[in-house]
């Protein structure tokens, strides 16, 4: 018997948890690998 998968999807909206990061850089770098993750994969960010 399998284990069942540790990781589950989120309520948390990534968009908003990207906003926190506190240097502007960083949350830009990530912000626009949110949107090439997304558009590569044709499905909405989860945490």
């Amino acid at each position: 018997m399998a284990k069942p998968n540790k990781n589950q999807p989120q309520i948390a909206n990534p968009l908003q948890y990207l906003e926190a990061v506190t240097n502007a850089q960083q949350r830009q770098d990530c912000t626009a690998l949110l949107a090439m993750m997304e558009s590569v994969t044709g499905t909405p960010a989860v945490m």
